[in-house]
């Protein structure tokens, strides 16, 4: 009423109108009250509740296995059941949304009933289930399968089976068929050159009591099998199992391929477990120290000993002015209180002469501080040269630099103290404490056990000495020295690592694949700044051992790349990967071994009491796939599995609505053109 009556005020006052006809009147104050009623609208700003209505039905997941154990009883028996469970879908389709995804290696939201995955993890079906859907619409999941996991966790113990029931359909052959069996391998996949390794091969056999068979030790070298040893073997009883051991020697550095193979059995109903592969990477990778003391002490037996505990390690150890002339075969030097009054700091850099090796420096009541700053300028120490401190260590929680063994900081706490030079520790930004220094009952600043790194230099720092005291005390309280000499490979192992500054990296996402499995690779790239980056292309080479190549090109993925090879026949293959760069060409090589091994016709005889236990965890049941109907029965049945009513009130603003502002403007905008164009103005 307001609004009328403005607009009326206006327009009946308004003499140059009063030429106009009286409609032209009337629409121009409609338009003005129309516009003012909304703008009075607008000021109450009133608020409407609105009330929506959604109906979700409840969601059934069908799970179906896809490994090729599948088809262990045979093709036939497969599609009669495919038929069944295809009337079983169209009868949960019409009230249920049924969610059909297909298990093996994971679990993905399709189903191809190709039946050729390679292993079968049954616990990722229900991890799947909670982080892809939302378990309260989840009412039930059908599950069918032979029960054969191979991969994951085992599935009774999923959270979920709490939660939600689960209905299985058992598949596959339950009844045990005469079968041998190589159950396991156990060996090293890496060993040195000319060592010996041993292997340990379990054999299993089901009915084949009074059977004979051979197992063959083999080794592929120029592209054929040749057997290196035979094992008789004599099965005496029904479940059968022997353990076999075999001595290999191997040989140059490479990487090496065997197998083990058993002679198939009369009517054996499994062939494909009889035989399987496994590779050797033979290393030289012998790391040789040196010891160099002043003198004889106990510490560089304690030294001495920890490192020849780690097989990869050699010991060589001089005293006195008894400097070896050629340092090229050692990795890494150990000082013991050197430098001294009998080897100044200028014979040991006359010695060392520019060679980069890495530096244990051990210090002690013989070592020459004011020498010892001439040979490294890491750490300083101010203070009386010959006077010593018995301090005892503590550890810095925040140390990085390499694993520290368990219970180290109880370990530490019971060892007896060191001799350390007294003074004032002044440490440069490329040093890394380990173990600082506790005198008396006062935690100090100053390192007693610190590593350094600064432009690809890597050397420790102990200082102080009588070690020996913590490997005799180790001994006495665990009857082991496992901490101590953990701490002294780890160390020197720390400073014999190199940092990889090679510009191009490429890796194999995993060095042994399995038949059929798809290769994937990534690839970094590093420019002068030793920033990341993958502007330019790169190309890999995959060559096989009969030196046939397979070139691939990587894909760029944000600042690195990927490759995806697809897969590959079993055999020992190397790739070479290259790009350019300012003019430069940089290269990478390696290599990765794909088995023969099928885990998945390791076992083919079904497990229906796995799946039976699943649906008795989760309250559900097991039915036969010939059941269909019962099962489609039962899921229909069950009151909870109804469609569900959400309601939702949203209480809205006018304000809020755009629509009315457009209105006002159209309103006010046409009075205005019609009052210019009839000139009213």
């Amino acid at each position: 009423m307001v609004s009328i009556l403005a607009s009326a005020m206006v327009y009946a006052r308004k003499t140059s109108f009063s030429e106009r006809p009286l409609s032209h009147r009337f629409f121009l104050a409609a338009l003005r009250s129309i516009g003012l009623f909304f703008l009075l609208i607008l000021l109450l700003n009133p608020i409407f509740r609105q009330l929506t209505e959604h109906i979700t039905r409840p969601i059934i997941v069908y799970a179906q296995d896809n490994s090729q154990s599948m088809v262990s009883k045979g093709r036939s028996e497969l599609d009669d059941y495919l038929g069944l469970r295809n009337q079983l879908w169209s009868a949960l389709e019409s009230d249920f949304d049924l969610v059909k995804v297909q298990l093996d290696e994971q679990t993905r939201p399709m189903i191809v009933d190709s039946f050729n995955g390679l292993h079968t993890d049954l616990n990722s079906l229900f991890d799947y289930c909670t982080d892809k859907l939302d378990l309260r619409n989840v009412k039930a999941i059908v599950l069918a399968s032979d029960g054969i996991y191979n991969k994951g966790k085992n599935p009774i113990y999923h959270s979920l089976l709490k939660q939600t029931p689960v209905f299985t359909i058992p598949l596959g052959d339950t009844s045990q068929k005469k079968d041998l069996a190589v159950y396991n391998l156990y060996h090293s996949e890496l060993v040195h050159a000319f060592e010996q390794f041993f292997l340990q091969v379990d054999m299993k056999a089901f009915n084949g009591e009074g059977e004979n068979s051979e197992l063959m030790l083999q080794e592929y070298k120029n592209n054929a099998w040749a057997t290196l040893e035979t094992r008789s073997l004599s099965i005496d009883r029904q479940n059968y199992f022997k353990s076999f051991d075999f001595t290999i020697t191997a040989g140059t550095n490479g990487h090496y391929r065997y197998r083990v193979v058993s002679k198939i059995l009369p009517n054996e109903s499994n062939a494909s477990n009889n035989q399987r592969e496994f590779f050797i990477e033979v290393r030289d990778a012998k790391v040789k120290v040196l010891i160099q003391a002043n003198s004889p002490h106990p510490d560089v037996a304690a030294i001495k000993s920890a490192l020849l505990v780690n097989r990869n390690y050699t010991v060589d150890f001089h005293f006195g002015q008894d400097l070896p002339n050629n340092l090229n075969e050692y990795k890494a030097v150990v000082l013991h209180q050197l430098p001294s009054a009998l080897i100044t700091a200028s014979r040991i850099k006359s010695w060392l002469q520019t060679n980069k090796i890495p530096l244990v420096y051990i210090l002690g009541e013989q070592t020459d501080i004011n020498g010892f700053h001439q040979l490294q300028d890491q750490i300083q120490i101010q203070g009386n040269n010959r006077s010593m401190n018995e301090v005892q260590p503590f550890l810095q929680k925040n140390f990085t630099s390499f694993t520290l063994p368990e219970k180290v900081d109880n370990y530490l706490q019971k060892a007896a103290p060191l001799n350390a030079p007294f003074g004032t520790y002044t440490l440069s930004p490329a040093v890394y404490t380990f173990l600082n220094q506790k005198i008396g009952k006062i935690d100090t600043e100053y390192p007693l056990w610190a590593v350094s790194d600064q432009s690809g230099q890597r050397n420790a720092y102990i200082l102080g000495s009588g070690l020996w005291k913590w490997r005799l005390n180790e001994f006495s309280q665990n009857g082991n020295t496992a901490i101590f000499d953990d701490l002294i490979v780890k160390t020197i192992q720390y400073t014999t690592t190199k940092m990889d500054d090679r510009r191009l990296r490429i890796n194999p996402s995993k060095s042994l694949f399995g038949p059929g499995e798809t290769l994937l690779f990534t690839a970094e790239f590093y420019n002068d700044n030793n920033a990341r980056i993958n502007e330019p292309d790169v190309q890999l080479t995959i060559r096989d051992e009969a030196n046939k190549e397979y070139p691939f090109a990587f894909s760029k993925q944000e600042d690195y790349y990927t490759l995806n090879a697809g897969s590959f026949q079993p055999g020992s293959y190397r790739f070479f990967g290259k790009t350019s760069w300012n003019r430069k060409e940089y290269t990478h090589e390696g290599r990765f071994n794909i088995t023969s091994f099928n885990v998945e016709m390791e076992n083919t005889t079904a497990d229906h009491a796995l799946l039976r236990n699943l649906s008795h965890l989760s309250s559900g049941a097991s039915f036969s796939p010939e059941a269909w109907q019962l099962l489609r029965d039962l899921l229909h049945s069950n009151h909870l599995n109804k469609p569900t009513i959400h309601t939702n009130i949203v209480f809205n603003p006018l304000i809020d609505s755009k629509w009315i502002f457009i209105f006002v403007f159209l309103a006010f905008g046409l009075e205005w053109f019609l009052r210019r164009y009839w000139g009213s103005y």
